[in-house]
């Protein structure tokens, strides 16, 4: 079988020319739109309790991003995620991100003292139910730019 142990460590067997080499199991490629680094220094959440409320520490300014990944349950009919002021009933909203898969659209909007704005709509949203999901929340300094994708897409 195999040869002497040193500390501990046994040397691997010999193969002659004529052994079988055991097959190697394919390593799944990783989809380039769910390949997420963070930067140094970030620290993300991973598989939190839903709803997820965290505070963001020393609040967002232009620069920033928010990185949002997950995969939508196969019996929703939406979701959203919400930037808010606090983590009370009532706070302002400074952007709700809200794909509905019912009419294929993605509608972004904000609540200030109770109030919604107007909704700004994008048609086609391209998540949908039962899939995996990315959405990239830029911070501007005139606002936020959302982008979103499906899983193993660009």
């Amino acid at each position: 079988m195999g040869g002497p142990t040193w500390g501990g460590y046994k040397e691997p067997p010999t193969l002659s020319p004529l052994s079988p080499v055991p097959p190697v199991p394919p390593v799944p490629p990783v989809p380039p739109a769910m390949a997420f680094v963070p930067a140094p220094g970030y620290l993300p959440s991973y598989n939190p309790p839903l709803p997820y409320v965290a505070p963001v520490p020393g609040g967002l300014h232009p620069g920033m991003a928010i990185y949002v990944q997950g995969v939508v349950a196969h019996h929703a009919k939406s979701f959203c995620v919400n930037l808010t002021a606090g983590p009370e009933e009532g706070a302002d909203v400074a952007l709700h991100v809200n794909p509905r898969f019912s009419g294929g659209v993605l509608v972004l909007n904000s609540r200030r003292g109770k109030h919604w704005g107007e909704e700004q709509r994008q048609d086609p949203q391209p998540l949908h139910p039962g899939g995996p999901f990315e959405l990239v929340i830029n911070v501007t300094p005139h606002g936020y730019r959302v982008r979103g994708a499906r899983g193993g897409e660009g």
